[in-house]
């Protein structure tokens, strides 16, 4: 049978593949429900979803604040004297140009 590397038709296999019986380390016999296993992958890819969406709701705030913290970074850098450099050392002026 053909590798199928694609979700949907991973599910689409197991609708179509009827219920079987296994036997199980214990000896007794169990039931292989693909349909089952199927609910549960898409109830759970929902669950993954919806919290991806509420994760990526959030982000556009988070992107400001990281953006506020740069730009007053930024501002303070700027508001500087000018006897300073960008490590807040000062620098020795006087008498250079005499």
């Amino acid at each position: 049978r053909e590798l199928r590397c694609n979700a949907d038709q991973f599910l689409e296999e197991l609708l179509l593949t009827p219920p079987s019986m296994k036997h199980t380390n214990d000896g007794k016999i169990g039931l292989v429900d693909p349909h089952g296993v199927a609910e549960e992958i898409i109830r759970t890819r929902t669950e993954v979803a919806c919290e991806w969406k509420d994760i990526m709701m959030e982000v556009p705030s988070e992107h400001m604040m990281f953006r506020k913290a740069l730009f007053d970074k930024q501002m303070e850098n700027w508001a500087m004297p000018s006897d300073t450099n960008k490590h807040n050392v000062p620098i020795q002026t006087e008498g250079i140009f005499e």
